[in-house]
């Protein structure tokens, strides 16, 4: 505090109100700056997920064909033990 804020009650007042306005504005500022972060996290969870969810379809793809390439091997075995 200054000594002109010590002596006068009226400056004091109009200089905590411009303080206040300026926190309020940093205040105002910092809360846009949380939820424009809040929605590109959002985004980058979707994007992660949607990644996610391909990778996992592809694996299921992938293990399927193994499944069935090993299942036709194993049935052209037992054919040629069948009829040997």
């Amino acid at each position: 505090m200054s000594d002109l804020e010590n002596e006068s009650l009226e400056t004091h007042v109009a200089l905590c109100q411009l303080r206040y306005e300026s926190l309020t504005e940093k205040l105002d500022t910092t809360n846009k700056s949380v939820d424009e972060l809040k929605d590109s996290m959002k985004g980058l969870k979707e994007t992660m997920e949607a990644h996610i969810t391909r990778n996992n379809t592809k694996a299921l793809s992938i293990s399927q064909w193994i499944i069935g390439v090993l299942l036709t091997g194993l049935g052209a075995i037992v054919l040629h033990l069948l009829f040997k």
